[in-house]
């Protein structure tokens, strides 16, 4: 007949909650090490619905915009098809401007 001894049993129980919680914390902390690691400072999206906001939320820092891909293909989607190549060569101008400036006077002759 074996007795357990109380006091190793308790011993063993707070190793085991204080293994637990060294865990738990060390994970936390890791977490926000890699949240801070991973700061993103600009994304591009692809217009879908909620995703600016639901970025937004995760990392309130950052540059969010629409992807020029899918702005120019957005946009030609609505040019008939014998002129889309020209208005594509337009977009590309306004798009792939050096400076803000430049791509609104590409705009105005747009």
């Amino acid at each position: 007949m074996s007795k357990s001894i109380p006091n190793v049993d308790w011993a063993n129980q707070l190793e085991s909650v204080i293994r637990q919680f060294v865990k738990e914390k060390l994970e936390l902390i890791m977490r926000e090490e890699m949240k801070s690691f991973l700061e993103i400072e600009q994304a591009g999206t692809n217009g879908l619905p909620g995703l600016e906001e639901a970025f937004k939320t995760v990392y309130p820092k950052a540059d969010v915009q629409r992807c020029v891909v899918h702005k120019v293909r957005n946009t030609l989607s609505r040019v008939r098809k014998k002129d889309q190549f020209e208005v594509a060569e337009d977009l590309k101008l306004i798009f792939c401007a050096p400076n803000k400036e430049i791509a609104l006077q590409m705009f105005q002759l747009f």
